[in-house]
């Protein structure tokens, strides 16, 4: 019934679809820098709007999955954790439109904040790998995930609605309205969307069945894998000023009824479990932005960002024996200001300025008898953050750029435990050294060193969490340190006619890395000692054949990424252990062939590959043994098999540019597998049909 609304609502719409549209290009990314990504000495992957629109993949998450540098992986189908060069979580760090997304209660390991955001309000995603902390602030020892925000309006006529839908039989259905006008010699912009997204028990391939126990549903559906979602947001723009922009966004995404697979009985082996779901999941935001353009000798421009964040979660907990009950509402609120100046002078590009987070928490439990914990971090706690920064792009001529900076940190926190008011704070200096020369117009070579930190958060000092639905918690440890990281890449860039080609290779050492203690008895997180992430991504396009304006054009493209990820501890008695870091072992990539046809017609196949994952952790502290997203379709050890899947797809664009239809199979041949970590298996074959449609 479902199907039929959703096609009925594409049918009708195509009827009326006049106005062609296309999205303003943005060049603003993470880094704060003003030139062109393609000529900043870092290595970065933006995935435009087209990007995500022709992608594979149910959400624009899934679209840039298996992408140089990024997998991402689904502890629940609800969730989604971005893995950046290995890490994820607390470590890896989340912005939206460059607003900090990551928050003082992430917990450790995969999480489902970047699920939560209104995904038909996105420009692009940008993915800045290597250390982000000189600009951004703690967190992102790896890499940080940009979630940009699409100019308000953005469009060429007065009045624009617009309608985008899909329906795919092994998940479920989606449906997105919205408008973007102009008013007032377009001197106002606005911008307003919704949606709602309607997921079923996923249709899992030809031996789903093989990995459920005690399951009596359709042989093919994977239990506790349903749940819905809406969103609404609303983007507006002054631009009448003469010295003045004037930008409000705001907005609000919310999860209702999801469960963790790896909660349940039928999905994780483990009879004792009842549930574990999220009864909602909230995410409200609103951003103020001004820029102002001085025009003065000390600076140009200054962008001035106010915003506030709310992430609200309500989960429940239960086993058989009723031993392990959890029942609690959790709920961070973070504002923050952001003041950044650009002046420019000679051959340098000056960005400077500072930013200024104040994060508190609202967290109320049950009085259930059983309850084995409060909430997740104390109720009334305090986290505040500052931060001032300076970064300089120097033109050196004959080629030559120069990207440096600094950046001076301090956290402050305070929580009460067991009815102890703790407070400290901890403080760093990160910066960044990189160069770059371009051999020939399009063609460069860049290398660079930089230093990262990780102030930790309230979860690893007064937190109370359990590891992939174990039933073995740890708690916050008030005297960890910050982690901090060192990471040195070198790359080359080649863009020309025929296609483009990207290497990068990088090291990142981290000390004081923060972990479960090695001997598993005190429940605590600890600075174990140090860890050792190295490895290399390659992203390229080619053009093999191209007839000219009036027929085929095909290419081949990759992307690969390798991981290589390790930790030592320090053991009690002495001496250290060397151990893999769980889950960041990885190679993996999409390899495929693109077409594209000068009457509207375009589309790719494509293989989405991941390599056995087997260099597993084993020690204790976090083995991967006892990981339920991992020992269901692996092996004891916590091993998982490689695999490869075959995606085909095929669009259609009309004349005008208003009518876009997509449909296509994902999964050809109907494979059973997993991505590492995740909760549940993959989608079998998925037909799906998919469109977007503009008045």
């Amino acid at each position: 019934m479902r199907y039929s609304v959703t096609l009925m609502f594409l049918l009708t719409a195509a009827l009326y679809a006049e106005e062609n549209y296309r999205l303003d290009p943005t060049t603003i990314t993470a880094t704060r820098s003003t030139a062109p990504i393609e000529e900043q000495p870092l290595s970065i992957h933006r995935h435009t709007r087209e990007d995500l629109d022709s992608g594979i993949g149910r959400t624009a998450l899934d679209r840039i999955n298996y992408g140089a540098g990024v997998l991402i992986q689904r502890t629940a189908p609800s969730q989604a954790s971005p893995f950046i060069r290995g890490l994820t979580g607390e470590q890896s760090l989340l912005l939206f439109d460059g607003v900090r997304l990551s928050h003082a209660m992430m917990r450790p390991g995969p999480n489902q904040y970047a699920a939560m955001l209104p995904e038909n309000s996105l420009s692009s995603v940008d993915v800045i790998l290597g250390s982000s902390s000189v600009v951004q602030g703690s967190d992102g020892l790896t890499g940080a995930l940009d979630f940009r925000l699409a100019p308000a309006g953005g469009m060429t006529e007065t009045m624009s609605p617009w309608l985008k839908a899909k329906a795919d039989h092994a998940n479920g259905s989606k449906i997105a309205v919205g408008v973007d006008s102009g008013v007032g010699d377009r001197n106002w912009l606005f911008s307003i969307d919704g949606s709602l997204e309607d997921y079923h028990n996923r249709i899992g391939g030809k031996d789903a069945g093989d990995r459920l126990f005690n399951y009596s549903g359709g042989k093919n559906e994977i239990p506790n894998t349903a749940y819905d979602q809406w969103s609404l947001g609303v983007r507006l723009a002054y631009l009448g000023a003469s010295d003045h922009s004037y930008e409000m966004n705001l907005g609000k995404v919310s999860q209702n009824d999801a469960p963790r697979p790896d909660g349940y009985p039928e999905n994780s082996f483990n009879a004792s479990n009842v549930y574990r779901y999220y009864e909602e999941q909230v995410f409200t935001y609103l951003h103020l932005r001004d820029r102002w353009d001085l025009n003065q000798n000390w600076a140009q421009t200054m962008t001035t960002t106010l915003a506030w964040h709310r992430h609200e979660e309500s989960q429940r907990r239960l086993n058989s024996s009723g031993s392990r009950y959890r029942e609690f509402d959790d709920e961070i609120d973070s504002t923050s200001l952001d003041m950044e100046f650009q002046s420019g002078f000679g051959a340098h590009a000056l960005t400077w300025g500072a930013t200024v987070t104040d994060e508190s928490t609202s967290n109320t439990a049950s009085d259930n008898t059983k309850l084995v914990a409060t909430t997740s971090v104390p109720d009334g706690s305090k986290y505040r953050s500052l931060g001032v920064y300076a970064q300089n792009d120097q033109d050196l001529g004959r080629g030559w750029n120069l990207l440096y900076g600094l950046r001076y940190s301090r956290s402050d926190w305070e929580y009460l435990k067991n009815g102890v008011m703790q407070d400290s704070n901890a403080s760093d200096l990160t910066w960044n050294l990189r160069g770059q020369y371009f051999l020939s117009e399009g063609t460069r070579v860049f290398a660079g060193v930089s230093r990262a930190f990780r102030s930790p958060n309230l979860k690893n000092l007064s937190g109370f969490v359990d590891r992939a639905s174990s039933g073995a918690f740890v708690s916050g440890n008030s005297d960890l340190d910050p982690e901090t990281s060192i990471t040195t890449e070198i790359g080359y860039n080649l863009v020309n006619e025929n296609g483009e080609l990207g290497v990068t290779l990088f090291d990142t050492r981290i000390d004081d890395l923060i972990a479960r203690d090695v001997d598993a008895t005190s429940g605590n997180v600890e600075n174990v000692d140090s860890a050792h992430l190295y490895g290399f991504e390659v992203e390229s396009s080619l053009t093999l054949y191209d007839a000219g304006d009036s027929s085929w054009n095909i290419g081949v493209f990759t992307t690969a990424s390798y991981v290589r990820a390790t930790m030592k501890i320090e053991l009690p008695g002495g001496g250290t252990l060397e151990d893999n870091i769980s889950r960041a072992n990885r190679f993996y990539g999409r390899t495929g062939f693109s077409f594209e046809h000068s009457e509207g017609i375009k589309g790719l196949l494509q293989a989405r590959w991941h390599d056995t994952y087997d260099k597993v952790s084993t020690w204790q502290g976090d083995s991967d043994s006892g990981d339920r997203r991992l020992t269901v379709p692996g092996d004891v050890t916590g091993a998982m098999p490689g695999y490869a899947v075959f995606d085909l797809r095929l669009d259609w664009v009309n004349e005008s540019g208003r009518q876009e239809w997509g449909i296509g199979v994902e999964n050809i041949f109907n494979k059973t597998y997993r991505e590492p970590g995740s909760g549940a298996d993959g989608s079998g074959r998925n037909l799906f049909l998919e469109a977007s449609l503009r008045y």
